[in-house]
């Protein structure tokens, strides 16, 4: 169209089911988020590329074929800024504001600790928690995530099982072998399919909550934190 750009990308990899095509763009979502699963990609990236392209007003459509491959759509409509001229370069700048959540921010004035290693997840977590006033620190894995510590203790951390170098469970145990942290409020994040041992090493180090990564929701991990939080304050 006149006023319109489509970038189409394709690709010939496993493809999508069908029935999974409506929740791909969803936050924290994978069409395969098993431990089993043969291909890598975490497919969260999805979400992301889904929220910048409506802040910039563009759409994404998508088709499908399982065994044959993907078709990602993307219309950019080219207004202000934007020329269809083969000799004049597309720009655009965003200026990423993260909009709060509600008017008075439940985490206004609380510090996290976010330990986790998967750049996707990070994104999503800090965008979510971010809209509803918190300060996020970042650790990519447990030993980052002490050298953090040694600087300062946030109000609460939200730790990931499964991380390089020192994983959640090694890193749950040290802080909780502190006197500093060995009652901070900690939420677990995991994709991981845990066993009765592991289950019981968690619940013994005085978790607020474990959460499989699958059914996390942008509401149930602000109301998960928050409820961190207050119970933290009794």
């Amino acid at each position: 169209q006149e006023n319109q750009m489509e970038v189409v990308i394709t690709d010939t990899g496993i493809g999508i089911h069908p029935a999974d095509l409506p929740y791909i763009f969803d936050e924290f979502r994978q069409a395969d988020g098993s431990n089993s699963r043969k291909f890598e990609g975490t497919g969260l990236g999805l979400s992301i590329a889904k929220k910048y392209a409506d802040l910039l007003q563009y759409s994404i459509g998508v088709k499908s074929e399982p065994g044959k491959g993907t078709v990602f759509t993307v219309e950019v409509p080219l207004t202000a800024g934007y020329s269809n001229s083969p000799n004049v370069r597309v720009t655009n700048r965003i200026e990423r504001k993260v909009p709060r959540s509600s008017e008075h921010p439940r985490g206004e004035g609380k510090k996290l600790l976010l330990v986790e290693d998967t750049e996707a997840m990070i994104i999503q977590i800090c965008d979510v928690l971010e809209s509803d006033g918190y300060e996020v620190t970042i650790a990519r894995n447990g030993l980052e995530a002490i050298d953090e510590l040694s600087d300062f203790v946030p109000d609460a951390m939200i730790i990931d099982i499964m991380m390089p170098g020192m994983d959640g469970i090694e890193l749950l145990n040290t802080i909780r072998n502190n006197e500093q942290t060995d009652r901070l409020p900690v939420l677990v994040l995991t994709a991981k399919i845990l066993s009765d041992e592991e289950k019981s090493n968690i619940k013994n180090n005085h978790i607020h909550q474990l959460i499989q990564k699958g059914t996390i929701t942008r509401d149930s991990l602000l109301e998960a934190v928050a409820a961190m939080m207050v119970k933290d304050e009794d």
